[in-house]
């Protein structure tokens, strides 16, 4: 693999020093996702139903899992043996 140049090197680095300075800065995409957040509504509503049925769920009771793991038989290590 051929070294980069220097030259192009410092060029890359002025042109993303320049855009990281400019806070306003927005991307495309963002725009785009703003714009169409803003006319779709019930996509941020979507959104969120999608995060409660994957994500957010009750809290683990501790008792119920021990009583539970308590009570968990052993399997054999095979199941189809006569023993």
């Amino acid at each position: 693999m051929a070294p980069i140049p220097s030259s192009q090197t410092q060029n890359s680095n002025t042109a993303f020093a320049s855009m990281a300075q400019d806070i306003n800065y927005v991307s495309d995409f963002t725009k785009f996702m703003q714009g169409y957040l803003t006319e779709h509504q019930d996509v941020a509503k979507g959104q969120l139903e999608g995060r409660a049925l994957l994500w957010d769920k009750a809290p683990i009771n501790l008792d119920e899992t021990a009583r539970n793991d308590a009570s968990r038989i052993e399997q054999k290590p095979y199941p189809y043996q006569a023993d």
